[in-house]
């Protein structure tokens, strides 16, 4: 309540003193490594030049953030959330294929052409899937069991900048070619489809600032 009442005394000086800079205030986005960092923030430029004064606080972390306690306004996850308190608005879909580097695939003799024929290449793994791997393909479960993967981490552009320099196979959502047009994209199916959504409470919803926010997120998913 105190923010809202010092965005709306700042809106209303801002008036009194024929002065237009868009909405001030602080907004604090929660998200993993991937959406957030990859697709939100290379695009907050647009938004900082129509908001010189607002101040955006992105936190990226491996668990979801707990919006009741305030510790972020707006969630980025991948689960619904069932809280009567907090909203949910489905964002889209991830789509999961195989990326390597053109000198990796030059170097191999012959190319995977399905999930189930990884096990013969180095592979790279984010810790993240191990939560996830029951929304993959089918028998994905038994298909890990089977691979020796040559790194797993917990780190999105540490797995990206090895896959970039030849370390393997990494299995990436496809917007990632976007962000890296060297990254070559994998002749077949995609391993897995996965949802996420944007959380945030109604006193979030309700902040000029924070439905600001909410929209312009949207806006960068519109299908």
């Amino acid at each position: 309540y105190a923010r809202q009442m010092e965005e709306a005394a700042n809106e209303v000086l801002s008036k009194a003193t024929g002065k237009s800079g868009g909405m001030e205030g602080i907004i604090r986005i929660g998200t993993g490594d991937g959406v957030g960092p990859y697709w939100i923030a290379p695009r907050l430029a647009e938004f900082q030049k129509d908001h010189p004064h607002a101040q955006v606080r992105m936190h990226v972390q491996e668990d979801e953030p707990d919006l009741l306690n305030g510790e972020v306004d707006i969630a980025i996850q991948f689960s619904e959330s069932r809280e009567p308190e907090i909203i949910s608005h489905k964002l889209g879909t991830l789509h999961y294929i195989g990326f390597a580097s053109q000198d990796y695939l030059d170097a191999q003799p012959t190319l995977p052409s399905s999930l189930f024929e990884y096990y013969q290449y180095r592979c790279i793994l984010h810790e993240s899937y191990v939560r996830q791997v029951e929304r993959w393909a089918p028998k994905a479960g038994e298909l890990k069991k089977m691979i020796d993967f040559a790194f797993v981490t917990n780190s999105a552009s540490a797995m990206i900048e090895l896959c970039r320099r030849g370390g393997g196979i990494a299995l990436l959502p496809t917007y990632q070619k976007e962000v890296f047009p060297d990254l070559m994209a994998l002749d077949m199916s995609e391993v897995a489809p996965i949802q996420f959504w944007m959380a945030y409470t109604e006193q979030t919803r309700r902040s000029p600032l924070g439905n600001l926010m909410i929209e312009w997120i949207k806006s960068l998913f519109d299908k």
